[in-house]
Parts: structure tokens; sequence; C-alpha cells
């Protein structure tokens, strides 16, 4: 466990020969190792779900798990005649877990395999872990959820800044003195208002139908409306029309019947900060300026000013806490968690009118995760209507005024 940026995946990385470490070594079944390649690890029985899928897209489901040797038998409730591109985060989620768990290593190291899975998901892929235990198998788990590792961990190290600051037995640490230890110190979580004291309509959405890639309908007659100052909880099995109801809603996915009108600016965080949130290869300064670089305040004569444009990116990278904060790095070098607070930081610079995000805080650490509730309830307080979409209950409860459940494309109330 560890805060964004502290050294777990890169720990993940080098366990996995993806990359090679400066100095130290690795011993394995007392044998000391250097692996050469991803090919070499495996072939020492170690296998890795990581945080960013390492799945071919053009690539069926199928294809994909044959490519690494996975055993079929085992993947029998996934689409196995699907494209990878065209499946959702979450279910590309369970095809990278498939693949790891059906090549049968020794070692299988999961990095935040949860982020994007259902209570119940998650559940069973806890259970699996610890028959993975039962069969003498060796796991290793990175997630920033305290109570997973809680309940299914013999053993938990905290990094921080690349070192170890604490390390505990099973039934030795609490979940609050785990955050703590993750945090560096004490934060408060935000709270809701019981009002938002605005009342107008911001989003309307009337009789809606909308088709996934694969042709099938994932949106199913749905009809709702979110008033500003309000937060609408979208929760429900990855898959079932979320991110398909999402894209429609910001106006990146076709419409087959219905309408949405929607008020003002719109703002989006989609599910997947690689593929549709970040350009990897540019610097964390032009992709703040993705959506900064209209900005009037940064612009003289019509000309974007650099230093100017600098002043304003570095104001956001310190107030969503991006680690390390150099404006003129990659983005691809970040951390998966930090990249995301890239995206949140540019979307939620400004109060949108209307805010569509889609597992807003996944990858992020307790801390982070707090930072980023707030940032929601601060524009929900200001006026904004905003959709969230998530498959952790406890986010949508601790923000949302209302909670809905897509199941098969179609609408149900929760609360």
């Amino acid at each position: 466990m560890g805060e964004n940026g502290a050294g777990k995946s890169t720990l993940a990385n080098i366990l996995s020969g993806s990359l090679a470490p400066t100095s130290g070594e690795l011993i394995l079944n007392g044998e000391a190792i250097r692996f050469s390649s991803t090919a070499e690890a495996r072939d020492y029985g170690i296998d890795i779900v990581h945080q960013h899928f390492m799945l071919v897209p053009a690539f069926t489901v199928r294809e994909n798990l044959l490519l690494f040797g996975a055993d079929l038998n085992k993947a029998r409730d996934l689409p196995l005649d699907a494209v990878v591109g065209e499946l959702s985060v979450g279910e590309q989620q369970r095809v990278e877990i498939a693949r790891a768990l059906g090549s049968g290593g020794a070692l299988v190291l999961f990095d935040e395999p949860t982020a994007v899975l259902t209570l119940e998901e998650s559940d069973a892929l806890l259970e699996r872990l610890r028959q993975l235990r039962a069969e003498g198998r060796a796991v290793v788990l990175i997630t920033h959820r305290v109570e997973e590792a809680l309940a299914v961990a013999d053993r938990i190290t905290v990094l921080r800044a690349g070192e170890v600051v604490g390390s505990y037995g099973a039934g030795e640490a609490t979940a609050e003195e785990l955050e703590r230890q993750i945090a560096g110190g004490q934060f408060d979580r935000p709270t809701r208002s019981s009002e938002s004291g605005v009342a107008e309509d911001r989003l309307i959405v009337e009789d809606l139908f909308v088709l996934a890639d694969r042709g099938h309908l994932a949106v199913n007659g749905v009809s709702f409306h979110v008033r500003a100052g309000e937060v609408l909880g979208i929760g429900g099995v990855d898959g079932n029309g979320q991110v398909e109801l999402a894209e429609a809603l910001v106006g990146i996915r076709p419409v087959e019947s219905g309408s949405i009108r929607r008020s003002g600016r719109v703002a989006y965080i989609p599910p997947d900060r690689n593929r549709d949130g970040l350009a990897l290869t540019m610097s964390v300064l032009d992709n703040l300026l993705i959506a900064g670089h209209r900005k009037p305040a940064l612009r003289r004569a019509g000309l974007l000013l650099p230093w100017l444009a600098r002043l304003w990116a570095e104001g956001i990278v310190r107030r969503f806490s991006v680690r390390p904060p150099y404006l003129d790095r990659p983005v691809v070098t970040l951390s998966g968690g930090n990249r995301q607070k890239v995206v949140v930081g540019r979307e939620l610079d400004e109060t949108p009118d209307v805010l569509i995000a889609v597992y807003p805080t996944r990858g992020l650490d307790v801390r982070s995760q707090a930072d980023v509730h707030r940032s929601i309830l601060d524009a929900r307080a200001a006026g904004c209507a905003v959709v969230v979409v998530s498959a952790d209950w406890d986010e949508l409860n601790a923000i949302s005024d209302r909670v809905f459940v897509l199941s098969r494309g179609q609408w149900r109330e929760e609360r």
C-alpha cells in the first residue's frame, strides 16, 4: 500500500521483468536473479495483473488469453469472441485477471485489480486470492482499498516516496492506522451538505436509447434529470451501459433515439485515462492545456502566453498534489493515480455547468480520493450538475444526492 507515486507499480514492474532495477537484488527460491524481459519472468512462474492493461485491443478475448498461455477452461464466463478494444474498462479488467490466473504461475502480482470492479466482484476476487494462497502460490496485492488489505493479507507493507515506512502482520494494524501511514498523517474527509440551494434542471434525459460498439442495445429507454447543485450517482456492474450512457451525455457517442438537453459548459472525466483522457507522450503542461489553451486569462491579443500558462498549470499541479510536480515531464512517466489527478485537475480547474465523471477516483490513494470528492462537492455547491459513475458503493453513498443502477441498460432508483 502507499500513496500515488510511492513506488508500488515500479516495484511490481521490476518483479515482473518490465523494468530493470538500478541496484539491489531479487531473490527467488533462494536464487539471486535479474530478469531481462517479462517473458523471462513468466518462465520463472511470475505473472502480473497490470493497473494499465497489457491486452491487445484488436484481438479477441480468446486470442489475448491464448497469447499468454492462459487456460480457456477457466475463463468460460468471459465473452471469448468479443474484441477486447470494444469491451468496457471493467470487462477488460476481468480479462486481464483471467489472463494472469490462467497461466498457473507460482507468484502472481495484482496491481490495483479491483479499481473498477463492483463490491461483489471484488469480494469474489479476494476469495480467489485466498484459494491461490491455499494452493501454495504466493500473491502480492497492490491496493488503495484498506479494507481489502485487512481482509486478505497475511502481511501489509506501506511505501512512501519509495521507502518502506511500515510493515504489519495480520491483525496488527487498524484501518485508521494504515490510512495515516499512507497519507503521512491525518486528513479530513469531505462531507456533503444536505441542501444545494439551487433547483433548475441542467441535464435532462428523456427516453434514451444508445447502442454499444458491438451493436447491441446498451442504454434502454432511460429518462432522468439532474438539477444544478446536485450529484446523481450511477452504479451497477460495469458493462451494463454506464460508459455508453456517459459518452452519450457528453456528445461523443451517437444516440439511437431519445433526447439529451444540456445547459452550459460540460466537463468529462473518462473511464480510461490512458485511452480517452491523456496524450501520453505529451508533457503534463500540454495535457493540461488541452482544455486550458482557450482560457482568456492566459491569452493576450489572441496569443497564449507561455509564462501565464505555466503559472496556471503550476496551480493545478499544486492543488491536486500531482507528483512529481514537473510540468515538462511526459505524462506517461507518472503513476496511474497521478495521471488521474492531471485529468481531474484539468476538468475541475473551473466549475463547469455539468460534470460527467466516470470512475473519478480510480487508482487514487485515500487522501487523493478525499481531495477529488471535495472538488466534486465544491462544484456541486457552486451549482454544477454532477453525474458520477462508480462501481464503489461507498463512494456513491458518500457524495450522491440520488443513486440509480443500470442493469442491462435499464434504470432503477436505489435511493
